[in-house]
Parts: C-alpha cells; structure tokens; sequence
C-alpha cells in the first residue's frame, strides 16, 4: 500500500520478482497473485491499481511481424502506453516474466474508457507467448496481463472488453 501511485516499469526485462523469484513480475497489490480488472478502473493504492489490457490473439501478418488484438478497460478520456512483450514460459500460478519488448502502442481511452487494441510487433513465427502493460501519462503501470500463447488465433470475449 506505501509503494506509490506513479512507478513506471517500461521496457524492461521483467522476471524473477517477489519471493525467491517466484512472484508477480509486477504486483501492484503485493498478494503474490493477479488482481482483476474492474470497470472504469476507480482503485486506489499502487499505481492505482492500473488495470492490465487483455489480448484475445494474435496472427502473423508477414515475416517479421504480428498483429496483436487486445482491449483496455481504463478511467475515461485518458492517453495510454501499450506495451506487448515476449515471454519465454507462462505459469499457471504467476503468470509470464516479460522477456522481451516487441512492441508499444499509444491509444486514448474516450469517453467510454474502453481501448480497443489492434498493434503490429515485431514478432512473427517465433514460439512462447505474449503478455501486455499499460502505462497512463501519470507513469502508472499496470500488472502483466495474463499470458497468451503465441499461435492463439483471435477470440471474442463474452463480457465487456478488457474485463476478465
């Protein structure tokens, strides 16, 4: 609760947080598990509890390259950095470590709060999976979304974009 509202962790290698190594690559609410989005994003605490987008897949677009899809439940009317990395492995209990940037995004999210992502990167054909931060201009970075496998084709989420 004392760790601040405006700690940017951007571009980084992230991994091996937490206890031993074995928690959060980012844990903004120090219980050594995920927190979930809520609408509209009124938290208070660590980086206000800045909610993670969630990426519903992805698809190579050329060599080089892949089009990431993914959605942002956020407070209105506010410019957003996001930021796609590669993860080597994903755990069930913690998530992915985030290994590599592959790509970064600017988006505002309106009136709504809702950003509706559609990113290339720079990650065609590789194997592992992908995991995504937010970042507002006031420098709160978000959690790690959860992890998605590389070759995930692209869902449709049954509930409001960006909340899981």
């Amino acid at each position: 609760g004392d760790a601040g509202v405006a700690n940017t962790i951007r571009g980084n290698l992230i991994r091996d947080n937490g206890r031993s190594g074995t928690g959060l690559a980012i844990d903004l609410g120090g219980t050594q598990t995920q927190l979930p989005n809520d609408d509209g994003d009124g938290d208070t605490g660590p980086n206000a509890l800045q909610n993670h987008p969630l990426i519903y897949g992805s698809a190579p677009t050329d060599s080089t390259h892949r089009a990431v899809k993914a959605a942002l439940n956020t407070a209105a009317n506010q410019t957003v950095r996001i930021d796609f990395y590669h993860a080597i492995a994903c755990s069930t209990t913690r998530g992915a470590d985030a290994n590599y940037l592959v790509g970064s995004i600017d988006a505002n999210s309106g009136a709504s709060g809702t950003v509706m992502i559609n990113a290339p990167i720079a990650e065609a054909g590789k194997s592992g999976y992908l995991t995504v931060t937010a970042t507002t201009t006031a420098g709160k970075t978000s959690e790690l979304s959860p992890c998605v496998p590389e070759d995930r084709i692209f869902a449709d989420g049954a509930q409001k974009p960006g909340i899981q």
